[in-house]
């Protein structure tokens, strides 16, 4: 099934947002004075056509404003960039704010109309992200931004412009940043599976001082489409609680820490509508529903961050020294059947308990002058994993920690004797994973003996299989080995088919026989060819395949050859010229989200060969944003 996504990206391109800045009256707005200039008023209008509504919904909207450069001299105090976005024909879901802090606001009122925002900004920069989704098919959407900043002049922007980013300079070296992200960029969501959480608050950089400050801290965690329930706290005292009820879509606590942290492990479960029960138009409305975006919503004191399936779990900064955490403690778990989470859950609380323990041990070993930067790591292998598999390796983890904990509390431990401890641990950690593997693998938690469900391509690995997309290996009597070859490169004839299989193209017998092309591979080179596919024309289809080739035959295979004709070439990762072959096709696989820049340098390596793990995260991000489930 292909989409006609050449006549959506046309529509895409035709419409004009406009964007009118205007000042408006002193006495109709609060003034600041930045450099002796008056800052007041923007304003945007956004016109979208009545056909816009048949397109995926809606796109998202980045604006930030101050020194977004560092190029303001430190120190300076600017302060009242209130602001408020308006929404006339349409409606916002709010996805939060960037670089807000404790003495900052973000209000989305009822109505999904409006967004306003209180920003106190000290020479850097704030924002805010909001998705915007059209209410009518007959009326035109008109979006406002009211700010007390000036731009001078009516500007008019299209939305390749702003799909790139549009900077208006201020007075001070302060600007302005506007960017319309891709309509189907975000569209994410919590899974349907519950999920285990762990919330850390203290002291998490380690080094005991006992002159470090004494906080009380109120907590709450709560749920938006998702109940939360307290399952265990962590190194709470005498005076620490905490308070959950059933069924409620939050849990709140009190606990007091100095020189060291607290914790909460978190059981959140999403509330899902019983789509048996509803009607296909039912259930569009609801994913119109900006307030459908189900999130969580973490305060601490003064502390407030909300989440959505976008989002990125983290450590934040409390002030004072002190940081909080929130990690996802039983990994993945989308692709795991109801038991199988509940049977995970109950042996994580176990686990992440026992380490408890040796989290209170080491505390006492460190304020004793003991050495325990190397704990750290060792707590996040044994706490980042699932260790579930049969009753008698349950066990076995939960004795290695006692074992663990009984070693910890002897006298006299020196920094060079715990480091060996810690290193012996270490060691059998990972033959326990290995056991561990194998035994996941026959009770169906993961697909495969050599994908783990702890690696990050094990969801991506999981889906694509389900898909009948890319399978395992096969031994010469056709028996599945249970192995993927995550490592493996991918070839040529290999992506032919992947392309073939991701667009849902049927293939019967090859019509011809070629010498240079494996027999396994002659009808989806065949097929290829018949759609015109510019992989299949590659002089030698043995070959590595290069990241390039695999982003352009699945853009191809699913949206036609002339698919990008009407796309006009945006941002490219800074190795990528506009001279290469498939520049337009990675711009646009970018932009659409379907492939992300290394981490450390944002480079796409166009020319390199391609390993099948990223060639599976590759083809699900083409199917969930490209084709239609």
């Amino acid at each position: 099934m292909i989409k006609e996504k050449n006549t959506f990206l046309a529509k895409v391109a035709a419409f004009t947002l406009v964007l009118s800045f205007a000042i408006a009256p002193l006495a109709q707005a609060e003034t600041i004075q930045v450099d002796g200039a008056s800052v007041e008023l923007v304003e945007t209008s956004v016109d979208l056509p009545a056909e816009y509504t048949s397109l995926p919904r809606g796109f998202l909207l980045e604006v930030k404003w101050g020194d977004l450069d560092q190029s303001v001299e430190s120190g300076v105090d600017v302060t009242n960039w209130d602001g408020t976005l308006a929404c006339t024909n349409c409606d916002f879901g709010l996805r939060g704010g960037i670089l807000l802090e404790s003495h900052d606001n973000l209000h989305h009122d009822g109505n999904k109309e409006t967004v306003t925002w209180e920003s106190l900004i000290y020479s850097h920069y704030d924002g805010v992200l909001v998705k915007v989704v059209p209410q009518l098919a007959n009326e035109s959407a008109e979006l406002s931004i009211t700010m007390n900043n000036e731009l001078l002049g009516e500007k008019t922007y299209s939305f390749d412009e702003l799909r790139e980013g549009v900077t208006e300079e201020l007075e001070g070296g302060y600007k302005v940043f506007l960017k319309a992200r891709h309509p189907l960029y975000f569209w994410k969501r919590f899974n349907a599976n519950p999920r285990l959480l762990e919330i850390r608050w203290g002291n998490l950089e380690g080094g005991y001082n006992a002159d470090d400050p004494q906080i009380d801290y109120e907590g709450m965690l709560r749920g938006n489409g998702l109940e939360v329930a307290a399952a265990y706290p962590i190194l709470f005292e005498e005076g620490d609680e905490v308070t959950s009820e059933a069924g409620a879509d939050y849990a709140t606590w009190q606990s007091t820490v100095k020189g060291h942290w607290d914790g909460l492990l978190v059981k959140v479960v999403p509330l899902e509508e019983n789509s048996d029960e509803i009607t296909s138009e039912e259930q569009d409305a609801i994913m119109l529903d900006a307030t459908a975006e189900k999130s969580l919503t973490l305060t601490l004191g003064d502390f407030e961050k909300t989440f959505t399936s976008a989002d990125e779990f983290g450590r934040f900064d409390l002030g004072d020294g002190y940081q909080v955490e929130i990690k996802n403690r039983v990994a993945l778990p989308r692709v795991l059947a109801g038991d199988l989470i509940d049977r995970l859950i109950k042996h994580k609380i176990a686990v992440l308990r026992s380490l408890h323990a040796i989290d209170q041990a080491i505390e006492d070993l460190e304020e004793q002058g003991v050495d325990v930067s190397d704990y750290d790591a060792l707590r996040d292998a044994i706490s980042d994993y699932n260790f579930v598999g049969d009753d008698e390796q349950n066990q076995e983890i939960i004795n290695k920690l006692t074992e663990l904990l009984n070693r910890l509390e002897e006298s006299g431990i020196t920094d060079e004797e715990l480091g060996d401890i810690i290193d012996q641990y270490q060691s059998m950690l990972d033959a326990l994973k290995a056991r561990v593997r194998l035994k996941k693998f026959a009770l169906g938690i993961i697909d495969f003996k050599d994908v783990d469900d702890d690696v990050w391509y094990h969801t991506f690995v999981h889906a694509v299989r389900g898909r009948g997309i890319i399978a395992g290996y096969y031994d010469a009597g056709g028996k599945p080995l249970g192995i993927f070859k995550p490592a493996q490169n991918v070839s040529i004839c290999e992506m032919l088919k992947v392309a073939v299989k991701t667009a849902e193209y049927d293939v019967g017998a090859a019509t011809s026989n070629y010498d240079d092309v494996p027999d396994w591979c002659e009808p989806y080179y065949d097929k290829a060819t018949e759609l015109g596919l510019t992989i299949a024309s590659a002089d030698d289809v043995t070959r590595n395949a290069t990241r390039a080739e695999v982003v352009r035959a699945l853009i191809e295979a699913v949206m036609g050859t002339d698919g990008l004709d009407d796309y006009t070439m945006g941002t490219l990762p800074p190795d990528v010229s506009e001279d290469h072959q498939d520049a337009l096709y990675i711009s646009f696989a970018f932009e659409m989200g379907i492939v992300a820049g290394d981490d450390d340098t944002g480079n796409f390596r166009p020319d390199d060969s391609i390993i099948r793990a990223e060639v599976a995260k590759i083809v699900e991000n083409t199917v969930g944003l490209l084709m239609t489930e």
